[in-house]
């Protein structure tokens, strides 16, 4: 991500530790914030908008950081309903007038969409089957991507999630590709 125009990278680990790191040019960095939480971490975005990073504990849920400060807020905690442990992945849609942020909630399967900056929830999805064209639905997901920007064939953008587990004996995890506007409907229809 990009810190007030400086590129920035976020980095966790399995002891529950995410640090920023200013890229200083070439293949210089520095360390400008640890912060630790009480067991692993997994997914992180960076909001250029708000300038908070999210991150997504596995066991506890998803928090806001504020970068500055260091204060962390659990805004969506694991409630084995909603958010099923574990949380995974995240990424923000970023759309013409609304932001949007994404999670995995890898223990049922699904996806949780929120509204930022309210941080309401929106939105919660499977992705399934397409026995049509081969393709099963989508399970263990460990991470996500979110585009809004303007793709052959997808105007709006894309969702692309990995798939841990394929139906067909012998094929590998793989990644499945939603398009945008499919989410935005079912977003626009629970509204």
């Amino acid at each position: 991500g990009s810190v007030d125009g400086v590129p920035h990278v976020f980095v966790g680990d399995t002891e529950g530790h995410v640090e920023a790191w200013r890229l200083d040019g070439g293949a210089d960095a520095t360390r400008v914030s640890r912060i630790n939480f009480a067991s692993q971490t997994e997914g992180c975005v960076y909001d250029s908008v708000s300038g908070l990073l999210w991150v997504g504990e596995e066991e506890a849920g998803i928090w806001s950081v504020d970068l500055d400060s260091g204060e962390k807020n659990l805004v969506h905690a694991i409630d084995g309903e909603i958010l099923v442990a574990d949380v995974e992945g995240l990424d923000i849609y970023y759309g013409e007038n609304d932001r949007y942020l994404v999670a995995s909630s890898q223990g049922d399967d699904s996806f949780v969409v929120y509204g930022l900056p309210a941080n309401e929830r929106l939105l919660k999805f499977r992705i399934v089957a397409d026995y049509e064209n081969g393709i099963d639905g989508v399970s263990e997901t460990d991470g996500l991507s979110v585009s809004s920007m303007p793709l052959p064939g997808y105007p709006a953008g894309v969702m692309s999630v990995q798939d841990g587990y394929n139906v067909a004996p012998g094929e590998n995890q793989n990644f499945k590709v939603v398009d945008w506007r499919a989410v935005q409907a079912l977003i626009d229809g629970n509204r």
